[in-house]
């Protein structure tokens, strides 16, 4: 694979105000006891579906993209990851079953939009629990 072929990495949504177990790294990669998975990605309160709420761990704000990742957050706590692209077909499968997670799921509607995106992350809650 050339350099120009090889896959770009993406920036990430950090929540500065995440409080980390480790005093070098950041709260995503050193979760305090009993914090939630995704701990230290932010959470766009803003951004709900039925009770369901949308957090970011690709920063698609700092940087346009077509692709990242996210995750979701169900009424009762329990969280899944996403997987998302802008694609021309539209399909939703499951990524991988990790047991931390309970499941991640990918998802591309036509053109990516998050109350889609919180719709379709709720089967995956239902389907992989946490």
């Amino acid at each position: 694979m050339s350099n120009d072929e090889q896959a770009k990495g993406k920036n990430l949504a950090i929540d500065l105000n995440a409080t980390s177990a480790s005093p070098t790294e950041p709260a995503f990669l050193a979760r305090p006891k009993g914090a939630p998975v995704y701990h230290g990605f932010p959470v766009l309160e803003d951004v709900r579906a039925e009770e369901f709420t949308f957090g970011a761990i690709t920063d698609f704000e700092a940087e346009p993209t077509d692709t990242g990742d996210a995750f979701v957050i169900a009424p009762d706590g329990s969280r899944a990851g996403l997987v998302w692209e802008v694609s021309a077909t539209k399909y939703f499968e499951e990524v991988r079953l990790l047991s931390e997670i309970g499941g991640e799921c990918g998802l591309s509607p036509y053109l990516i939009r998050w109350t889609t995106a919180l719709m379709l992350a709720r089967i995956c809650l239902l389907c992989y629990p946490t």
